[in-house]
């Protein structure tokens, strides 16, 4: 008896083993679409760097979180001024959880149309339902002045 269970073992052990296979390999194989680099903060001032997948809905760019309890969306919450690294470009934002389900459901559908498949495949790992979406607002960054004399004396360029 002992040996049939060990036999059963072995088996569930190399059908996870299998499964865990698959997906990697489908992951390797998948274009997974456009990835962003999210530059979060501690309190400590230490930086962070994850990569995420974005999305241009209702007018405003967004994140997700696939849960609550994510550290880089814990550290956004507590230092909303972020980087975001976009097609080799660095912009800045204040990041804002929005705890909304029609803004959830449609930040899931927007997300699920621009990146098909590998979206789907994640769906069906982590339920969306505890989806967090964040919502991105450019920052403004503030151009050195110059003084109306010192504007008067730089040459203007061609």
């Amino acid at each position: 008896m002992a040996r049939s269970n060990m036999g059963r073992m072995r088996f569930f052990l190399l059908l996870v083993a299998a499964v865990v296979g698959l997906v990697l390999l489908g992951a390797t194989l998948l274009d997974e679409g456009e990835v962003v680099h999210l530059t979060t903060r501690n309190a400590k001032g230490a930086h962070y760097e994850t990569s995420l997948w974005c999305v241009e809905w209702d007018a405003a760019l967004w994140l997700r979180a696939g849960s609550e309890r994510a550290g880089w969306l814990a550290r956004l919450r507590a230092q909303p001024e972020v980087q975001l690294e976009r097609a080799g470009k660095q912009h800045h934002f204040t990041a804002t959880p929005v705890f909304d389900e029609a803004t959830r459901q449609g930040v899931n559908a927007a997300l699920a149309a621009k990146y098909g498949a590998p979206d789907r495949w994640i769906g069906r790992l982590f339920d969306r339902a505890h989806a967090v979406p964040i919502r991105l607002e450019p920052l403004r960054v503030e151009e050195p002045q110059t003084s109306p004399a010192a504007a008067q004396q730089t040459p203007s360029l061609p």
